[in-house]
């Protein structure tokens, strides 16, 4: 199998969760796009702080994170804060 060849998803390898987010098996991790938008739980599973919640909360809470409020549920905005990260200069 050369690198380029990729199958596709079935449903044993990949299971919907929710309409925001998929739980990918381990040789697709990186295939799927990001969502542009996720509810800030969901966020905070997906960047693996799913121990620690609050964390997350406060990182939104004080701003952080960009995030917006539909309803009742606070979504963050991934697609922003990928575009803040790549734009970022790291100083070390």
């Amino acid at each position: 199998m050369d690198i380029f060849h990729i199958t596709s998803p079935t449903k044993t390898n990949i299971v919907q969760e929710s309409p925001w987010t998929w739980k990918k098996a381990t040789s697709l991790r990186g295939l799927l796009p990001t969502p542009p938008v996720l509810p800030w739980r969901e966020f905070a599973d997906w960047i693996r702080m799913a121990d620690d919640h609050n964390t997350v909360w406060g990182w939104i809470r004080n701003g952080y994170i960009p995030s917006h409020k539909v309803g009742k549920h606070v979504m963050v905005n991934v697609a922003l804060l990928t575009q803040q990260l790549l734009e970022k200069e790291w100083l070390a």
